[in-house]
């Protein structure tokens, strides 16, 4: 049997199929790479604009990579909020990579962030592969070193006959409702790893799938792109609405852009969002028990 909070079926359906109106919308917005003075400038002034209309700050995850970080960066983003997750040590991983070297990148890189932040390894939870690329062999790793949750498998709309986004789940059936992802995964069970869809942008024009990452949109089209994709998840079933990043790509003109957007919307770390699937709660509950800014998480004390 597939029961929370260790298991949530991979499908297009809210935790405990609470009804949408009832539904939280979350906003995920996601950084990968090292993380240098200059670029993350930018991300500073998200994790300091005001908080919304109800009280809530933003909150962004960085996939981290070692080579080029500056870690009194790092600290300073984890101070303001941010989450901190793994996105390997060297980034040189890919789709053949091995088991056992895909364990000693998650060793290194949770070793390496648990002692510049001082912070104990158990609180580094979620894992990004390096260009997306991936096989079974990442998720066995993973499962290997206890990571709470993966973000590097693609989802569209349409994809496999499914006309909805998959809400985050665990894959501790696999991935039918993603096509075995790729076909690879059909028969694998990774139990107790869950897995954060990476939605895949589509063109407010066409309605077309786009880009995975860093959509080329500036401006005034880029805040109708992100308004359009939005929608498709609020007017839904209400999955995660991503904005999966580097912190090059985010230009002074972009993040005018993205302040506007976020002042429409709201923002949390991953790892508190695939607590809300562990643990969910209606916009009810949340608001009696003040909870609709942040959601329990282990990646601050």
């Amino acid at each position: 049997m597939c029961l929370l909070p260790n298991c949530k079926c991979c499908d297009i359906w809210s935790p405990q199929n609470m009804s949408t109106t009832q539904t939280p919308q979350f906003v995920v917005l996601t950084f990968d790479d090292a993380q240098e003075s200059a670029a993350a400038e930018v991300i500073f002034s998200i994790l300091r604009l005001p908080p919304d209309r109800t009280g809530c700050r933003v909150g962004v995850t960085i996939f981290l990579t070692d080579e080029y970080t500056d870690y009194d960066v790092v600290r300073r983003e984890y101070s303001l909020g941010a989450e901190i997750a793994s996105h390997t040590f060297t980034h040189m991983t890919g789709s053949s990579t091995a088991v056992d070297e895909w364990i000693r990148e998650l060793t290194l890189s949770r070793a390496k962030i648990s002692k510049e932040l001082g912070i104990t390894q158990d609180k580094i939870v979620g894992f990004r592969a390096p260009n997306l690329e991936w096989s079974s062999s990442t998720f066995e790793a993973l499962v290997k070193e206890r990571f709470l949750y993966d973000a590097s498998l693609g989802n569209r709309q349409d994809a496999w006959g499914i006309q909805d986004y998959v809400w985050p789940c665990s894959m501790n059936y696999g991935l039918p409702a993603m096509g075995g992802a790729k076909g690879q995964m059909l028969d694998k069970k990774f139990r107790g790893l869950f897995e954060f869809p990476l939605y895949v942008f589509t063109n407010p024009v066409s309605d077309m799938p786009s880009y995975p990452m860093d959509p080329a949109e500036g401006g005034w089209s880029l805040l109708e792109l992100l308004k359009h994709d939005f929608h498709k998840h609020y007017d839904g079933r209400r999955s995660p609405f991503g904005i999966w990043m580097h912190p090059g790509w985010l230009t002074a003109g972009r993040f005018s852009v993205l302040k506007q957007f976020l002042e429409y919307v709201r923002a949390l770390p991953g790892e508190e969002i695939v607590r809300f699937v562990q643990h969910p709660k209606t916009i009810t509950q949340l608001t009696a028990t003040q909870g609709l800014c942040h959601y329990p998480s282990q990646h601050h004390p």
